[in-house]
């Protein structure tokens, strides 16, 4: 089965997809010809060229000369649409950026075209400066992308549409759009060489909220050429960790399979979707294939889960056919996985652990797999996406590390536990650890204990300070509005990231929300929650809730602002506040040290500052 694996925008153009390097090894290793196209890093590259910006800008000129017409042919009519005032509102917004910039265009096209060359270098990603200029470049040109379509909203590793609720008429509408979606144009000048690959099984992966709606037209699209083309139709396989959030909906929604697909894999992929492509290369039934929905007649029918592949038995991650140099930053950092699920898994708020089937590899398999991406690839920076690692597994992966010489540099994830010990924490440094995204959620005791974290508030400095010690970077997890959260419980937060530096170097905040399957919801009211509600959303995996007490609305909104507004008066402009990612955080780490990375300011340092490369 020859089977053509997509990525679509929108999300991080700097490193490749492990969904799709996964699935490509396991399809790879059962004997199929695999074919990969990253069209997220496609489209940032289209809009980056000397075509893409002239394009972007006859766009911006033709929607200010067309949208006059439109709105006085609405006002004639006496149109009061919701149409008419999106065309009043898009109008003003082009008017407004071209009055301050439009003046300016030639300057950003040239620093545009010059961002990616300039990020995919050492030289230019490595001086902060130039490394700045370099996406403030490409922010400027996705903003000139996306202002015909307003209100879309493209940026370096986001898409929104404010005005698309997830319901499957207005998501159908979106996808066939010409005036309200960015992508179209983009995808149809692809369509034909991505069927001339005449695969057997399309599978498109959408792995983050961002990809949906550009996803979705994505599989419209292929629908429509399919239909156009005649013939043998390929299948359309849908999946990633969203759809799996959507089971429940998506059998009630025969509509959406009609529209979108022609199958949907739940769950973690691989074993569905090597299945997949074994049973259509035989021509089996769809009911064969393990953890599927698909249209059956007019309902939309649903096959038995099946054991996941083990982590130490899966395929190597193949990244042949990953365009590696093209990138928008000079060495790649590849996600890599000693276990899936969470040891822990008791903190009262979180559900990513939901479906999946706890296991892990042993330190040698984890190490072959570094080995083999660095000899095939020439990797040498990894993430750990483990949800936590535990300071038994790390001692022994920091052990065969340092038996193995590899000369990798890698991350992790981990709770902050009385077991990462200095001495642990110095050997993960010596195994070539630069970092520890530890979850500290909050400087409260009392909400720790409802959170069920497991963990002393104050005994955390202790891990803290070994692992600073041992020159390992600390970033902190925290976030805000958890159930029944006072102003002075914020504020604790708050002095907990900005008030310790020699302990917490960066963090990255968030506020709460309520999964559906999280332990808290085993007891709602007991945490504070008097009632929730499905979003009226049929492709929505959130939920809205009220609470008894605690931080809400405006005054959840102000906490967030003075959390802002304190970080910048604590500490100026550190350099990890630059960086666009953890993985872009790693590499300067990796390259100039925990020491380094921790005391520069960008409001102190000046061009001639010294990078030793």
């Amino acid at each position: 089965m020859r089977v053509l694996l997509l990525s679509p925008p929108q999300w991080t153009t700097a490193q490749p997809s492990f969904a799709l390097a996964s699935l490509a090894g396991q399809l790879d290793r059962a004997g199929h010809q695999v074919v990969v196209r990253d069209l997220n890093l496609e489209l940032v590259e289209s809009i980056l060229s000397p075509g893409g910006m002239r394009l972007a800008a006859r766009r911006l000129s033709s929607a200010q000369e067309l949208l006059p017409l439109e709105l006085g042919l609405r006002l004639g009519t006496r149109d009061a649409s919701d149409n008419a005032g999106l065309a009043a509102l898009r109008l003003e917004v082009l008017e407004r950026w071209s009055a301050a910039h439009g003046g300016e265009l030639p300057t950003l096209t040239e620093r545009a075209l010059a961002a990616a060359p300039e990020l995919r270098t050492a030289d230019g990603f490595y001086d902060p400066f130039r490394y700045i200029a370099s996406n403030a470049a490409i922010d400027d040109a996705l903003q000139l992308f996306s202002l015909p379509f307003y209100p879309s909203e493209l940026r370096w590793n986001h898409f929104a549409h404010p005005h698309v609720p997830l319901n499957l008429a207005p998501v159908v509408a979106f996808a066939k759009s010409r005036t309200d979606n960015p992508f179209r144009a983009f995808y149809q000048e692809r369509l034909d060489e991505l069927l001339e690959e005449e695969p057997g099984l399309v599978a498109i992966s959408v792995t983050a909220f961002s990809q949906v709606l550009p996803g979705l037209t994505l599989a419209s699209l292929l629908r429509e050429a399919v239909g156009a083309r005649g013939g043998r139709a390929p299948h359309l396989s849908l999946g990633g960790n969203f759809f799996s959030r959507l089971q429940e909906k998506l059998l009630q929604l025969p509509g959406f399979f009609t529209e979108f697909a022609d199958s949907v894999t739940i769950g973690e992929g691989e074993r569905p979707l090597v299945t997949l492509a074994e049973v259509l290369e035989r021509g089996g039934a769809l009911s064969e294939v393990p953890s599927l929905l698909y249209l059956d007649g007019a309902a939309v029918a649903s096959t038995p889960s099946a054991p996941n592949f083990q982590l130490a038995s899966l395929a190597h991650q193949r990244l042949d056919g990953f365009p590696l140099e093209r990138y928008l930053a000079p060495e790649r950092v590849l996600c890599v996985r000693a276990s899936k699920g969470c040891y822990y898994a008791q903190c009262t708020f979180c559900d990513a652990h939901h479906g999946l089937q706890p296991d892990a590899v042993g330190p040698e398999r984890l190490v072959a797999e570094l080995a083999h991406l660095k000899e095939c690839y020439g990797v040498t920076h990894f993430e750990m996406v483990d949800q936590c690692i535990a300071p038994a597994y790390l001692d022994a992966m920091s052990d065969a590390l340092i038996a193995a010489d590899l000369g990798v540099s890698w991350f992790f994830n981990a709770r902050t536990e009385p077991g990462f010990t200095p001495g642990l924490m110095e050997k993960a440094k010596r195994a070539g650890a630069t970092m520890v995204m530890w979850g500290l959620e909050s400087g409260s005791p009392r909400l720790l204990k409802m959170m069920r974290k497991g963990v002393a508030s104050e005994r955390r400095f202790e891990v803290l300070k070994a692992s600073a010690n041992a020159g390992l970077f600390n970033f902190a997890y925290v976030f805000f509005g958890f159930p029944t959260e006072t102003r002075a419980e914020a504020e604790a937060t708050m002095e907990l990231i900005h008030g310790h530096p020699d302990l917490i170097h960066a963090y990255g905040r968030s506020v709460f929300s309520l999964g559906r399957h999280s332990p808290l919801m085993q007891d709602p009211k007991r945490y504070g929650v008097l009632g929730w509600v499905e979003d009226g959303e049929e492709l929505s995996t959130n939920l809205s809730f009220q609470l008894e007490d605690g931080l809400q609305g405006a005054e959840l909104a102000a906490v967030l602002e003075e959390c802002t507004a304190r970080g910048r008066a604590a500490l100026g402009e550190p350099l990890w506040m630059t960086l666009r990612s953890r993985e872009a955080l790693h590499l300067y780490l990796a390259r100039f040290g925990s020491d380094f990375v921790r005391a520069y300011r960008l409001d102190q340092g000046t061009r001639d500052a010294e990078f030793v490369f």
